[in-house]
């Protein structure tokens, strides 16, 4: 069972979320904070984490910034972007982030589906982790 943490301020779009992503494979860890995100990420220690860019305390950038430059397994953890404002290029420079692991709101629940999917099985074949 794969654990996927959905960062998210706007309760309709978490539970589209959620119910996308929902199955018997996935665990869904929801926070709805910035400033909850990281301690919630070293509690539970997801494998994915699908993060708003806007939030309430600290913003999607803050969050993973201080996840990368944390010593701990948060590091590792493969992040998905999901910006309304920003478009992908500007979190490609602002993060590094790989532009797969960008997606525009209103979010495609099917490429999000297969991304997930696409990055659970590299986790599970240990061939490559996002990061």
């Amino acid at each position: 069972m794969n654990k996927i943490l959905i960062v998210e301020d706007d309760p309709v779009n978490m539970f589209l979320y959620r119910k996308a992503l929902e199955n018997d494979d996935n665990e869904i860890i929801m926070s709805s904070n910035g400033n909850d995100a990281c301690e919630i990420a070293r509690r539970y220690d997801p494998d994915i984490i699908l993060l708003d860019v806007f939030l309430p305390g600290k913003s999607g950038f803050d969050v993973f910034d201080e996840l990368k430059s944390s010593d701990d397994r948060c590091a590792n953890i493969p992040v998905i972007f999901a910006s309304a404002s920003f478009d992908k290029e500007s979190i490609i420079e602002k993060t590094g982030c790989p532009r797969e692991l960008v997606m525009q709101k209103p979010i495609n629940f099917r490429e999000l589906i297969s991304l997930v999917n696409r990055i659970k099985s590299n986790i599970n074949n240990k061939t490559h982790r996002y990061a």
